[in-house]
């Protein structure tokens, strides 16, 4: 009896988990949808970031919400004219490059 109680509430919690995981999922799409007149577009933020390392072309650009610091940010990958890939972080609101990385 105990072992099918144990395992009863492992079914229960394994269910919960499940229920609760699409609250925890992503959002940062619906948040700068519904917020999108604060801050600066994606085509914006990947031309940006090519005028920072330089030319090259926009592999990918993603809008980044942190709810618990209240960071929001565009992350883009850029190839540069010789092939070399960079991750460059704006400022969502004001397109302020906050960071430039190389990757190897």
């Amino acid at each position: 009896m105990k072992q099918l109680n144990i395992f009863t509430k492992s079914v229960l919690l394994a269910a919960l988990a499940v229920a609760v995981t699409p609250a925890l999922a992503d959002d940062d799409d619906r948040i700068y949808a519904q917020n999108h007149a604060q801050y600066i577009t994606h085509q914006a933020a990947g031309e940006k970031a090519l005028q920072q390392v330089g030319g090259g072309y926009v592999k990918d650009v993603e809008f980044e919400y942190h709810d618990f610091s209240k960071k929001e940010y565009f992350d883009v990958e850029v190839i540069d004219k010789k092939g070399q890939e960079f991750d460059v972080r704006l400022d969502a609101r004001t397109g302020k490059v906050i960071r430039v990385k190389r990757d190897d």
